[in-house]
């Protein structure tokens, strides 16, 4: 009996639906799971955890959704700051520690 087998080009575990085979045994680079929502992008699946940044500020108030699709105004942890907290806080910090030049 032949299964269904779904292309996993990117290695995260989770196979592209729109590329699939029939084989008795699963293949390098196919996988039994279609639920991949970006083939060519590893960081992208249904567990990517999106950081809510309603202001911009690239600090995130620590509100996520997991999901494939980007939300509005939610972004990688890696495109942010701080994935929690007080990013007015850390701005503060950052600009203290600039280093500060005496005149006169």
């Amino acid at each position: 009996m032949k299964n269904t087998y779904y292309r996993d080009a990117d290695g995260d575990s989770y196979g592209n639906p729109n590329d699939s085979v029939q084989a008795c045994s699963v293949s390098q680079g196919y996988i039994d799971n279609h639920t991949d929502c970006d083939d060519d992008n590893i960081v992208i699946n249904p567990d990517t955890v999106w950081y809510k940044d309603i202001d911009g500020d690239h600090c995130s108030d620590g509100n996520t959704l997991t999901q494939c699709i980007r939300p509005a105004d939610y972004y990688l942890a890696t495109e942010l700051i701080a994935v929690s907290g007080d990013c007015g806080m850390i701005m503060q910090i950052l600009i203290l520690r600039q280093p500060r030049f005496v005149t006169g």
